[in-house]
């Protein structure tokens, strides 16, 4: 398999870095939805596909509510996956098996939805959902993968850091974490945590008892991560700033510990391997680290 040009690009920048003695992080690739896409677009503004009377514009789609296919697309990149079956990039007009991208991600979710162009020099596809809603088969189908899910919506934060923390040591490539509160959603890539998972306990998975036993006796039982120990402070540091951070001083204790991808890079607050607290997820999203629902990783 072709060594993918971005991901060479960021080796060769990591040992310059390396080289000059600034510390850099592992090789890994970064995809953004917005403000401005940074891959191929080249004829994806022409694709549409019909749901009912509605027109779905896929760059439309992945530029306003692509943050999970953007998301998976840096996952699989860093797997150094591409799709199980020859497909026809309609960007670059190239047949082969295709790198793990936001819209190769997207044409897998629709199961490779046959895309025609019609005399008008536009892109049709067949496809009769929205095609950045996660298709989970599909996309498994698409690059021959397993998407796992975890589902941890009532633990608290403290719980929520450790399993994050775990699966992320366990998945260097990064694992996927997603908040939800109310309608809004938002996913970004863990790519590092540097919290503990024994501070002199086991870091064996939690059995059903324990797990119990944790459920019956929140918040005497600790868990074992440094956040934990610490006791949240709830003082707000500068009350005039609390209305705009999407992260309160609590938040922050627990998002201080990872290191994300964050898909939306909105002004001056880059998404690129940042501190969770730096990222759009911590400053703008009006969502908290409470509000971590599920986290998903995949196997190949």
């Amino acid at each position: 398999m072709m060594k993918k040009s971005l991901r060479v690009l960021s080796l060769v920048l990591c040992f310059v870095l390396f080289a000059i003695g600034v510390g850099a992080a592992s090789s890994h690739t970064y995809y953004t939805n917005q403000p401005t896409m940074n891959f191929t677009t080249t004829n994806l503004s022409k694709l549409t596909n019909n749901v009912g009377s509605a027109t779905y514009n896929w760059y439309d789609r992945i530029y306003s509510k692509g943050c999970m296919v953007t998301c998976v697309a840096m996952v699989l990149n860093n797997l150094d996956v591409s799709t199980t079956s020859s497909k026809t990039d309609i960007r670059t007009g190239r047949t082969g098996y295709l790198d793990a991208d936001p819209f190769t991600v997207t044409y897998a979710n629709t199961g490779f939805a046959s895309i025609t162009k019609n005399a008008s020099g536009n892109y049709v596809s067949s496809y009769t959902k929205d095609p950045v809603t996660l298709v989970v088969n599909n996309i498994n189908d698409g690059f021959g993968v397993t998407m796992h899910s975890v589902d941890i919506a009532k633990y608290d934060s403290g719980y929520k850091l450790y399993e994050i923390t775990k699966l992320s040591k366990e998945h260097p490539e990064g694992i996927i974490v997603y908040f939800k509160s109310g309608s809004k959603s938002h996913g970004v890539v863990v790519m590092e945590s540097t919290a503990s998972l024994d501070y002199g306990r086991s870091i064996t998975p939690f059995t059903a008892q324990q797990i119990q036993y944790y459920e019956a006796n929140r918040p005497i039982a600790k868990i074992c991560t440094h956040a934990d120990i610490i006791e949240p402070s709830t003082t707000v540091i500068d009350p005039q700033r609390k209305q705009f951070d999407g992260f309160n001083e609590t938040d922050k204790i627990y998002g201080e510990y990872l290191t994300v991808c964050d898909p939306i890079n909105y002004n001056s607050y880059l998404g690129d391997y940042v501190c969770m607290n730096d990222a759009y997820i911590g400053k703008d999203a009006s969502m908290h680290f409470s509000d971590i629902t599920k986290i998903y990783y995949f196997t190949k």
